[in-house]
């Protein structure tokens, strides 16, 4: 039986790379914690709670609500279960629930509502994180259903996961985007949390099956965009032949770590 992940959002997106129109669906959880990732709330594999300070009346309605909430703006966040009574009694809608159960069912019906534009545009579905494939039975039940109704299907992942997980879903995903966040494992462990080895092999196990997989570095300053790393990962991508990408640093986050109690680094 399969475990049930949370969702955190689900966007429809225009891709610039000719993936056309898809519909990308974040999970809840990751078992990696790079330092400058820009979507804190995929974190962790269950609810949170959102305090957006620059809503808030100080009415102090939620503190007579819940008594996780010490006072206006100030949450425990260790007995939090974000269970959403304060959210839905705050009338500035300064608190907010992230993250939503669905089935595989509930899941597929909100991805086939856009089937006219994945037909119309080379689109499809794309599942990203947190780190999706720490659900792979969840994941594979969901793509089986859309390749049996002729959707594309990209996944997103770290590839920091046993290789069982990604053999799971290997026939029903069209494609694979593979972050390399460092060639050097040392320095991969010191911004991410964990070594690289795993990630490298699982890439490289998955080449061996298919090329359709493109490997993404995000460019954090002072991190991994030196020459040196950048070219050790173009070597590593044009020795499995496969294309690589460099994506630009994303530094708008800092809102949802404030939202979230959350310590914030900024790279520049």
């Amino acid at each position: 039986m399969h475990v049930t992940p949370f969702i955190f959002h689900i966007a429809r997106t225009s891709l610039h790379d000719g993936a056309g129109i898809r519909t990308v669906v974040y999970f809840k959880g990751c078992n990696m914690h790079c330092r400058w990732c820009h979507n804190p709330e995929g974190l962790e594999c269950k609810k949170e709670l959102f305090f957006h300070q620059n809503k808030c009346i100080g009415c102090g309605i939620c503190e007579t609500i819940c008594p996780h909430i010490l006072r206006v703006g100030e949450i425990d966040r260790d007995a939090c279960i974000a269970c959403g009574n304060c959210a839905k009694n705050c009338p500035a809608n300064a608190l907010e629930v992230i993250g939503n159960q669905m089935s595989v069912e509930e899941l597929y019906s909100v991805i086939a509502k856009d089937r006219a534009y994945y037909d119309r545009s080379g689109g499809g579905v794309t599942l990203s994180g947190g780190e999706c494939l720490l659900y792979p039975e969840f994941v594979a039940a969901l793509l089986k259903k859309c390749k049996e109704n002729d959707i594309h299907t990209l996944i997103e992942s770290a590839f920091h996961v046993p290789w069982e997980h990604i053999a799971s879903v290997l026939p029903y995903t069209d494609m694979f985007y593979a972050d390399v966040k460092h060639m050097d494992s040392d320095i991969h462990k010191k911004y991410t949390g964990v070594s690289n080895e795993r990630i490298l092999e699982n890439i490289t196990r998955l080449a061996g099956m298919t090329k359709q997989i493109v490997l993404r570095t995000p460019a954090i300053p002072g991190v991994n965009d030196d020459p040196e790393n950048l070219s050790r990962t173009e070597q590593f991508a044009h020795s499995l032949g496969l294309e690589h990408e460099v994506l630009k640093y994303n530094n708008l986050a800092k809102s949802k770590y404030t939202a979230l109690d959350k310590e914030y680094t900024e790279f520049s």
